[in-house]
């Protein structure tokens, strides 16, 4: 009994601090062993076990460049973005498409200004009702952060949308200069019209399929520039509506009164009628500014990124329209050159 004593009291610090770690070592692998009867985990030598263990620190959430400031960015858009399809919303959204296509069955007589007016107040009051709701539904449930950031995203996306395209003004630029060269040739072709008897009987023909070929193009030209100029005074669809067409903070429409006289020469009467409705919609226009809550800002952004959504399909579609116009017009001309030609040439008419 007094030697076993002795042996224990002889037990230095460091093998009392081994044993410590191989029984927490043993407790942490039991139930590992239980599921899978693997062996044991090893033991840390002896000469390891006065240094303390390092646990790994936790990673902190950053986003993808590292910065502490990207994890709030990350939190947020992984948790606390609302759900943007309910059943709740999906109800709202069926409701609505299905009362406006009930009233657009009711076939309004189309040469009556009036009869299909009625109509679109009937189907945009559906609109803006559902839209409210929707913005109702979401905003309810949705933090502070995530608000803010659903404004900017909306205010991104809508600041980069191209809304306009290079070949309308191309095609135009080529019609005009068709149009300028096809003056200047009559007006030579006039001057040296004499002159064109003493030329050989082939070139008097291919002067004038060449002629002819130019004609051609002039009147391509000019129906292209008529087809341009009657999409330039297309009214579009957001212009028969008041409150789901054009936003009040970005277009006049919604914002200056439509009875301001704007042709360029006006009597006294109509300038004064025009300064007196300049300072009533400036009134109203400062009114609406400063009472802009978030709900409301939210939903002029998300309507004007949808119109000018809606003008880009419109432009891109004109502007598609005109180019093959152009095309096809251009392609017959030069169709119809090479048979006058090949008939010239080789069937000597």
């Amino acid at each position: 009994m007094y030697a076993e004593d002795q042996n224990t009291e002889q037990i230095t610090p460091k093998e009392l601090h081994v044993a410590e770690q191989k029984d927490d070592k043993a407790r942490n692998s039991e139930p590992a062993q239980e599921s899978s009867q693997t062996t044991p985990a090893p033991t840390m030598p002896e000469d390891q076990a006065s240094t303390p263990v390092q646990t790994p620190a936790a990673p902190s959430r950053v986003g993808s460049s590292g910065a502490p400031g990207d994890a709030k960015k990350t939190e947020l858009r992984g948790t606390s973005t609302p759900a943007t399809s309910t059943p709740l919303t999906d109800q709202i959204v069926q409701a609505a498409i299905a009362q406006i296509e009930t009233i657009a069955l009711q076939n309004p007589s189309w040469y009556s200004l009036n009869s299909w007016k009625q109509y679109l107040d009937q189907i945009e009051t559906v609109a803006d009702t559902c839209v409210n709701g929707l913005l109702t539904t979401t905003l309810s449930q949705a933090s502070d952060d995530t608000k803010k950031e659903l404004i900017e995203v909306v205010k991104d996306r809508r600041s980069k949308l191209p809304l306009s395209t290079g070949i309308t003004d191309q095609i135009v630029g080529i019609c005009q200069s068709l149009l300028a060269f096809g003056a200047g040739g009559l007006a030579l072709s006039l001057a040296f019209i004499d002159k064109a008897s003493t030329l050989s009987v082939p070139v008097q023909k291919y002067l004038a399929i060449a002629g002819i070929f130019y004609v051609e193009l002039v009147v391509v030209s000019i129906l292209a520039l008529i087809l341009y100029m009657i999409q330039a005074r297309f009214r579009y669809p957001s212009v028969y509506f008041k409150k789901i067409g054009n936003a009040w903070p970005w277009f006049y429409y919604a914002s200056i009164s439509p009875d301001v006289p704007r042709g360029p020469i006006q009597p006294s009467r109509q300038r004064l009628k025009a300064t007196v409705l300049y300072a009533k919609d400036f009134i109203q226009f400062t009114r609406k500014v400063l009472n802009e809550g978030y709900p409301e800002r939210l939903r002029n952004e998300i309507q004007q990124y949808f119109l000018l959504m809606s003008f880009q399909g419109y432009v891109n579609q004109f502007s598609l329209r005109l180019a093959n116009f152009f095309m096809y017009g251009f392609t017959g001309a030069f169709i119809s050159m090479l048979i006058m030609f090949v008939l010239v040439r080789f069937f000597r008419l």
